[in-house]
């Protein structure tokens, strides 16, 4: 699996245990520029996803505009060349970069809106995220961010907007 998981909530973890179902999982870790999108660092993101799966291998996926280096990442981090994803856009870009796709639609709830509501003073976001999880996620938030850019919301997104394989 692969994401920036920017926070980990019940969606993510639902979306690993589905996988851990097909097998063996190990999640690759997008490091991006920290902004109000991406508030949490890539060991953040690793230290909520091991709070809710102690044994669950990780690795980071750098910045790459080379879809060779980005292939190579990914099969060296995650030693397979399946991926199991719930984005429409990584199932597309993936196939064309030559990996085995497993797609299923999203559920649950969007980080997005979770993000929303950190930074609107509400606490319903932590009905969404592991208690373990309150505490990085409120540090993350009193954080100066910067604003939203205009290009990079993950390197998926970049690599779909800039037509990498089309």
């Amino acid at each position: 699996m692969l994401g920036r998981f920017q926070p980990v909530h019940t969606g993510h973890e639902n979306a690993i245990r589905r996988a851990y179902s097909l097998g063996d999982v190990t999640v690759g870790i997008y490091s991006v520029s920290q902004s109000v999108y991406n508030p949490f660092t890539p060991d953040e993101v690793d230290k909520m996803l091991h709070n809710s799966f102690p044994d669950l291998k990780t690795f980071v996926i750098e910045p790459t505009w080379n879809p060779y280096r980005f292939v190579n990442m990914l099969e060296k981090g995650a030693q397979t060349t399946s991926i199991y994803t719930r984005s429409r856009r990584a199932k597309v870009l993936m196939e064309m970069l030559g990996f085995s796709v497993i797609y299923e639609k999203k559920s649950g709830p969007n980080s997005s809106l979770i993000r929303n509501s950190i930074y609107d003073g509400s606490d319903g976001w932590k009905t969404w995220v592991n208690p373990l999880n309150v505490e990085i996620i409120e540090s993350a938030a009193r954080r100066p961010l910067a604003g939203p850019r205009v290009f990079s919301f993950g390197l998926m997104e970049d690599l779909y907007k800039h037509g990498i394989g089309f």
